[in-house]
């Protein structure tokens, strides 16, 4: 493995690396209506209302979000299999790739946007309404 984040020959695959599209669609809802003179607003607001997986970033070394390409090279995988069992592979892609350690990590961040998120609440205005 590498001994620090930053992989080898990434100049050549920075203008080769994009990220797909993103489509993410929110929805809110409010009704005002008073209360004791003032005006009342109940909402619900639901961001990624799909619950759409948004790739956001992608590893350098391999240009998606599915696969890092710590283990590309056959000797490498090899001699890491030798020492340690197959099981290394299905831990180190479970902790790397399934929940996104790696990379938030050494990053900075998350591989994927935001899940659905909903939120409820009330505003109290000061005034009549209009």
């Amino acid at each position: 493995m590498l001994e620090d984040a930053e992989p080898r020959g990434r100049s050549a695959l920075v203008a080769r690396i994009t990220t797909p599209w993103n489509h993410q669609f929110d929805f809110k809802l409010d009704r005002t209506f008073e209360l004791i003179g003032f005006p009342l607003t109940g909402f619900v607001y639901i961001q990624n209302v799909f619950n759409r997986k948004n790739v956001q970033h992608v590893y350098w070394r391999t240009g998606n979000a599915s696969a890092d390409g710590s283990f590309d090279s056959p000797g490498l995988r090899e001699i890491i299999a030798q020492a340690n069992r197959e099981e290394f592979f299905v831990l180190y892609d479970l902790i790397n790739h399934g929940h996104r350690q790696h990379y938030e990590v050494s990053q900075g961040g998350d591989l994927f946007g935001r899940p659905r998120e909903i939120r409820f609440g009330l505003q109290i205005g000061f005034g009549t309404i209009l």
